[in-house]
């Protein structure tokens, strides 16, 4: 005699079904190779970077001391740039020629907007 593996009950050794579980020992009487166990390495999600957000590329110090010349930059347009021009010359601050180029950039487009409007202006008066 045996015992059903899953409820314990005695079965007759050439039983294929338990009596009274109804467990299939058929399957259970081949034994399985054991396949070994890997710790299965889990890789740390990738810090979520901003790729707009150019802080960290400046010091503290950079940016305390030239706030206020970048925000002068983007508040006068071509003439907040002309001034940080001038004082980028003595200060040679990274943080000061970034807000420097994106201000050229802002200026530049504004001033193919207005080109754009006036343009348009102008022809739909003389229709």
């Amino acid at each position: 005699m045996k015992n059903c593996p899953r409820c314990n009950a005695q079965m007759e050794d050439n039983a294929v079904f338990c009596q009274n579980c109804g467990f299939s020992v058929a399957q259970q009487a081949e034994p399985q190779a054991q396949q070994p166990q890997y710790n299965q390495y889990v890789a740390a999600p990738a810090p979520v970077v901003d790729q707009y957000d150019h802080t960290a590329e400046f010091s503290a110090e950079d940016v305390s001391e030239n706030k206020l010349l970048a925000a002068v930059i983007y508040v006068s347009s071509i003439l907040g740039i002309i001034v940080a021009l001038i004082a980028q010359s003595s200060r040679k601050s990274k943080y000061l020629d970034f807000h420097i180029k994106q201000g050229l950039k802002s200026f530049v487009v504004m001033f193919l907007i207005v080109i754009y409007i006036f343009l348009s202006h102008k022809n739909s008066t003389h229709n």
